[in-house]
């Protein structure tokens, strides 16, 4: 939620007109496709092994309309300069040995989840709204119980004594710029 709100921030001071609603629109455009930690099951030295993020830019440069490889980098060179000899993530064709077995990036036709990890929530839980942080496992819709604790350690005596249950959100309000600080990765 800190990077949301730091980006709200700085368009406020530039001033662009930008909601954290729009947040919510990118978000549903935005596939999910790297099966990394914490839910998932790679860690970014597996995507290194498997070329790293200048391999990934330059399949969603070469598949996306979402980054311009045409912005000069500090190096002098475009964007698209910088990763033309990066490894493919995908190899099509007779020899697709090695890099094709790779599975730490998903194809943009086979993502993970079709959305990205960023929800807007609003409602009883969020009145003023509440940014979630939303993996690959949590899937796109929950209907259930939910447990909202001022901060993570007050979630401890509560699990402790059995009150949660398997299946169940657990919120934890307050984090954040003015709370945590930041946002802590629970587990």
């Amino acid at each position: 939620m800190s990077q949301v709100l730091h980006l709200l921030a700085m368009a406020r001071a530039a001033d662009i007109d930008l909601t954290i609603d729009d947040f919510q629109t990118v978000a549903d455009r935005t596939p999910y496709l790297a099966d990394l930690k914490p839910s998932g099951r790679y860690y970014m030295v597996d995507l290194h092994r498997a070329g790293g993020i200048p391999a990934l830019l330059k399949y969603l440069l070469a598949h996306t309309g979402v980054i311009d490889g045409t912005q000069l980098t500090v190096t002098g060179r475009t964007l698209a300069e910088n990763v033309a000899d990066a490894a493919e993530l995908f190899l099509v064709g007779p020899d697709t040995t090695a890099a094709a077995a790779q599975d730490v990036v998903r194809p943009l036709a086979n993502p993970i989840k079709r959305t990205g990890h960023i929800g807007i929530l609003r409602g009883n839980l969020a009145p003023g709204s509440a940014v979630a942080k939303i993996t690959g496992a949590e899937g796109v819709r929950f209907d259930g119980t939910a447990r909202c604790f001022d901060d993570e350690n007050s979630v401890y005596p509560a699990l402790a004594a059995g009150e949660i249950k398997p299946g169940m959100v657990l919120i934890f309000r307050y984090q954040g710029p003015k709370g945590a600080p930041g946002m802590p990765e629970v587990q």
